[in-house]
């Protein structure tokens, strides 16, 4: 996972991708007005109607609109569809900034009584761990046969079985 620049531009490319399937929705299902675009790992984002560049104007509903949309969706797909491992704690701890900055390019302020609160960030503690992730039962330089011949089957059967297999799938 390193510092998490592959998952902040996964990230982006979900965004980018669910604006071309034409997916791309607010809280309450309707369809944001936006063409998003993935150029140089940043997320550009542009009026489908006009093709000039949208920013965040506070108070301004189409665009708060659209920054809650942003901000909600990328929240989402952090929380449930990215995940990684990292031996290094400090690139763990890096890539875990990196996909908060990345959300906070869309945070926004929600109107309160007299007060502005703005979002919060979610904890990715669970997505984003410290840990080997190239752990194996076995090391590289090891016999293997001891292992290998404890197998139900022999390599004749399991290549029928992965025929027969490949047969049912097709």
């Amino acid at each position: 996972m390193g510092s998490g620049h592959f998952l902040v531009s996964a990230l982006n490319e979900l965004i980018a991708i669910k604006s071309d399937l034409g997916i791309l929705c607010d809280s309450s299902g309707k369809l944001l007005p936006i063409n998003a675009v993935v150029g140089n790992d940043e997320l550009i984002l542009t009026d489908s109607n006009n093709d000039q560049a949208i920013e965040y104007q506070p108070g301004n509903t189409a665009s708060q609109r659209i920054q809650e949309a942003l901000f909600n969706e990328k929240q989402t797909l952090i929380e449930n569809c990215l995940f990684g491992v990292d031996i290094n704690p400090k690139s763990v701890m890096i890539c875990r900034l990196r996909l908060w900055v990345e959300l906070l390019k869309h945070a926004y302020f929600t109107a309160e009584s007299k007060y502005q609160r703005l979002e919060t960030l979610p904890n990715i503690d669970i997505n984003i761990k410290s840990g080997n992730s190239l752990v194996s039962r076995f090391a590289l330089d090891e016999d293997l046969k001891q292992a290998l011949w404890k197998i139900p089957w022999k390599p004749k059967e399991t290549k029928k079985r992965r025929k027969l297999w490949r047969k049912s799938t097709s």
